[in-house]
């Protein structure tokens, strides 16, 4: 059994904002003027309570066949609300405790699940099982925009998988797996939602398949999936108002991609590594809404063919390289490359983040001291080259007249060291 318990704020100076917004009443200053707005200082606080249970139990039934149980339940209890705590002018007798908004989120998980494992005489396992969930959630208030909430969800998953595995040779096997899942979506889905459209569970069926051999001293591995979704939760590419992911339910979207990696020890002084993920990442349909300020609408704009996934680049990969030149020390040579990302749905280029790479050096020594049983020191060069890229970022369109599309990216240090020195005593 567990009970975990969270709190905690953060503060925000606001530029002449309504009083009435937080229901503290205009006044009239000393010089008879009427004050209806002024700078002020707001708290917005989190106070959340955790308690929940975990059972599991394995029992084999043969050398063959071995069965496990589990049961897991938590009940959440989650306070949102918020005080001004200064006010510009002087305002008497401000009540610093006043929460102008509050509300409260409950969400309570129950699942259980059964898993078994067969093993065959040769090499071949087979392994199932199945999950149940139900997860009650509801929200009631006041939310910061002083808008009433009143969300009440209820879901029941079934989550079935079953997988096989073939040790054909003593250093190799095949693998393969069927998988489903369901999740249900999170408290800014239902808050912040996206157009006014009320958020649905996502569903997930997976496809995978793999093979993984080691050999002396080398390793390979290759693996395919397919993943398909339906209702699946995608970020818009906009964001709230303490710059949290905006996220709207999409009818049919897909992953489709395969991942290899090798390791290759060459020399007791000598290894490398890489990786490759190549992944088609799309939305079969899509509806764009942008907010029209010019006439006060919205407009909806229809794409009928696929488009790739937010935040999903096609082509991910990584070299590493290890060499130990002389006793004790260590070098090793990373590079890094990430294809095209998108900010947002559309797949247009105007609204992505360009591809980009970057390399670091790692140089570590050990030496011997009296008073320490090791002693070492690591020099990192990380952005080698001093690459200039941005890794994340959002973006938001709008119709003032034309369409206005604004980029906000997030720029990544351009080249740095870091010293460390690590002493075991």
């Amino acid at each position: 059994m567990f009970y975990t318990k969270g709190s905690g704020y953060f503060e925000e100076y606001r530029q002449k904002e309504k009083l009435s917004n937080y229901g503290i009443p205009s006044f009239t200053d000393l010089n008879g003027i009427v004050i209806n707005s002024s700078d002020l200082v707001r708290k917005r606080w989190l106070d959340n309570d955790l308690l929940g249970i975990l059972i599991d139990a394995d029992h084999p039934l043969s050398r063959a066949i071995n069965m496990q149980f589990g049961f897991a339940g938590n009940h959440y209890v989650g306070d949102h609300f918020g005080n001004v705590v200064f006010v510009k002018e002087a305002i008497p007798n401000l009540d610093k405790e006043r929460k102008y908004y509050k509300n409260t989120g409950t969400k309570s998980d129950v699942s259980g699940y059964f898993r078994t494992n067969y093993a065959l005489n040769n090499g071949l396992t087979f392994h199932g099982d199945i999950q149940l969930r139900n997860v009650v959630y509801a929200v009631n208030g006041i939310d910061n925009d002083l808008r009433n909430i009143n969300i009440k969800n209820n879901n029941f998953f079934v989550n079935p998988k079953f997988g096989a595995n073939w040790a054909f040779k003593t250093n190799q096997n095949l693998y393969a797996s069927y998988a489903v899942a369901n999740k249900e979506a999170s408290r800014g889905d239902f808050i912040d939602n996206a157009f006014g459209a009320f958020p649905s569970s996502e569903h997930l069926t997976n496809l995978e398949f793999g093979y993984r051999m080691q050999k002396n001293k080398t390793s390979v591995e290759s693996n395919v999936y397919y993943m398909m979704y339906k209702n699946q939760l995608v970020q818009t590419g906009k964001v709230n108002d303490v710059g949290a992911a905006i996220r709207i339910n999409v009818p049919n979207s897909y992953r489709l991609g395969w991942e290899g990696s090798v390791t290759h020890q060459l020399t007791n002084y000598l290894a490398v590594h890489a990786n490759l993920t190549l992944s088609r990442n799309k939305i079969k349909s899509f509806d764009e809404v942008i907010y029209d300020y010019t006439n006060g609408s919205g407009n909806d704009y229809h794409k009928s063919s696929e488009f790739r996934h937010f935040f999903s680049p096609s082509v991910i990969s990584t070299l590493q390289v290890l060499v130990k030149p002389v006793k004790n020390m260590e070098a090793e040579f990373s590079a890094k490359y990430i294809g095209r990302q998108f900010l947002d749905n559309t797949s247009d280029q105007g609204r992505s983040l360009p591809a980009y790479h970057y390399e670091n050096l790692r140089l570590s020594y050990n030496l011997k001291a009296k008073f320490s049983k090791t002693l070492s020191i690591t020099l990192m060069f990380n952005n080698l080259f001093d690459a200039r890229y941005s890794s994340n970022g959002y973006s938001y369109s709008y119709i003032y007249g034309s369409l206005i599309t604004e980029n906000f990216l997030y720029p990544q240090a351009g080249r740095n060291l870091m010293l460390g020195i690590k002493i075991g005593l």
